[in-house]
């Protein structure tokens, strides 16, 4: 059963920090949800993922203060601290535009990650299409198998909440930043916390030469974003890069 928190008092957030640093060895699923990251105030949420419990975190509210928080047990222990640690396994679905706005807003770099897009454009480098796969595509083909009912209907609901929650497709953005969040916003947080983990697992069983190449392909993907100052939403996002991140 996934559990949906929303950390809008900061005072949790050193709770938050004891919490994922129980397991040094679970990763950390990060994504972000908003208007996009080209609006000034895009970003409505960041999502922190770990074992079956989603924390929302509101960056607008509460600023550089949210990443700069400590723990109570561990001085200097901070969201600042853990996302920028090579050790600490983060795990996201396209990194681009997430790196480039935690460098922008809050000069945080993120390392240790594995953006799992770059996985699945690894395992189909052949594939004639000239775009990268969406993350319903990529959870979908991810095991090399049809995947199980119960996640294709988990991918159908994210495909349409994602899509009643984009203004430019007839849907409505505003119930992403009101707080207390409704159970709709909620609910959809809830699916990434599914999926992701899922398509995790197809990294755990590659070959290691494979996970190598894509831990290695998500570096080089997050510098490469920072450099270009990474933020599109719009169709070029979709389109493969170059070679060196498929073979990295």
């Amino acid at each position: 059963m996934i559990r949906v928190t929303d950390l809008n008092d900061i005072r949790y957030i050193p709770c938050l920090l004891d919490y994922i640093s129980s397991d040094s060895t679970e990763p950390i699923y990060l994504s972000a949800k908003g208007r996009g990251f080209d609006h000034p105030d895009g970003i409505a949420l960041l999502q922190v993922i770990f074992l079956d419990q989603v924390f929302i975190l509101d960056p607008v509210k509460h600023g550089h203060r949210l990443f700069d928080v400590q723990s109570e047990t561990e001085p200097l222990h901070t969201l600042r601290s853990i996302i920028q640690d090579p050790g600490r396994l983060k795990v996201t679905f396209d990194i681009r535009s997430l790196s480039n706005y935690l460098l922008r807003e809050f000069n945080i770099v993120i390392d240790g990650a594995l953006d799992l897009q770059i996985l699945d454009a690894q395992r189909f480098v052949n594939d004639d299409s000239p775009y990268l796969a969406s993350l319903s595509t990529a959870v979908l083909r991810s095991h090399g198998r049809k995947a199980p009912k119960w996640i294709q209907r988990k991918v159908t609901e994210r495909i349409y909440k994602a899509r009643s929650f984009v203004d430019e497709k007839g849907g409505n953005s505003a119930p992403l930043y009101d707080r207390p969040l409704s159970r709709k916003v909620i609910f959809y947080c809830s699916l990434d916390a599914i999926l992701l983990p899922y398509m995790m697992a197809a990294f755990v069983a590659a070959p290691e030469r494979s996970r190598s190449d894509a831990l290695r392909a998500s570096r080089l993907r997050v510098l490469n974003a920072i450099s270009e100052g990474f933020i599109l939403n719009g169709p070029e996002r979709k389109l493969k890069e170059a070679e060196q991140y498929l073979s990295a």
